[in-house]
């Protein structure tokens, strides 16, 4: 059966709330699912400018006519991938991706020294975090860029200055052999955290040492109820109290915490007392 039309899957992109674009060191973990929390090398460079980020895809063909001049095969002999975008922050981060990590130097009280010599030749990885309509995430993986151009950077008083530049994705193992992973979060209603091995609601009263492993039923756009056991987030308010550590639960001493899970978009949350075990 053929699936409907469905303008909930038209959408613009705007940044996610605190930030859109990271950089971090090549090797940094990269995020697998749409929503789970950056590796802490990730640094905001800080806003982008309004027209936000571009992708450009350029590719190369090789046609193999027969004698007659009719083209039977056509093949791609190369393509590439580039992102552009404009920093309109002055911070140590933009500067750094603009002009390379050797060339800025910042004292303490936050002054900057940047070296211009070309183009910087430090590889990075980059994520892009994009809302989409309905707070629905669009996270952009590019595991290895470099800056293949720089823009020309103006001082007036009618734009704003910015660092404006062209990253070029290389090829990475890490992504088998792509420059670049998109992940984009689904359709999803009516978000019910449960156990993982069943459909009970997880407790909401825990003794020190016991531990929970969650689960998560959805309603999903054209492919109704789901249950998942991976893929979505588990943060605790008091993790000293309730440790989250993917999506096990585990009581570490008395008190209280919330527990909130999230997946895409869409997050619930609810409250664990944890008490003492028992003597004897």
């Amino acid at each position: 059966m053929a699936i409907a039309n469905n303008a909930r899957n038209v959408s613009y992109g705007k940044p996610k709330y605190g930030g859109v674009a990271y950089r971090a060191p090549i090797g940094t973990p990269l995020p697998t699912t749409p929503d789970e929390p950056l590796d802490s090398a990730f640094e905001n460079v800080g806003y982008l400018n309004q027209d936000g980020i571009s992708l450009a895809t350029d590719s190369s063909t090789a046609s193999i006519t027969d004698m007659g001049g009719v083209t039977v095969l056509t093949i791609v002999t190369s393509s590439s991938e580039t992102y552009t975008l404009v920093m309109l922050e002055t911070n140590e981060r933009a500067a750094k991706a603009r002009f390379g990590d050797q060339n800025v130097h910042v004292d303490e009280l936050g002054n900057m020294e940047i070296t211009h010599n070309g183009l910087p030749t430090d590889q990075s990885s980059w994520v892009f975090e994009i809302s989409l309509t309905g707070n629905r995430a669009d996270r952009m993986v590019i595991p290895s860029a470099s800056i293949s151009e720089a823009a020309e950077i103006t001082y007036n008083l009618s734009d704003a200055k910015g660092w404006g530049v062209t990253l070029a994705a290389n090829a990475d193992s890490r992504i088998d052999g792509g420059t670049s992973r998109e992940y984009i979060a689904a359709l999803i209603d009516n978000l019910e955290i449960v156990t993982s091995t069943g459909d009970t609601a997880p407790e909401s009263s825990m003794t020190v040492n016991a531990s929970q492993t969650l689960a998560v039923k959805v309603q999903v756009e054209d492919r109704g109820e789901v249950k998942i056991t991976q893929g979505f987030t588990v943060t605790s308010s008091a993790p000293e109290t309730l440790l989250a550590e993917g999506v096990k639960i585990t009581a570490k001493k008395p008190g209280k915490a919330t527990v909130t899970v999230t997946v895409g978009g869409t997050s619930k949350s609810f409250d664990v007392t944890v008490t003492a075990a028992a003597a004897g």
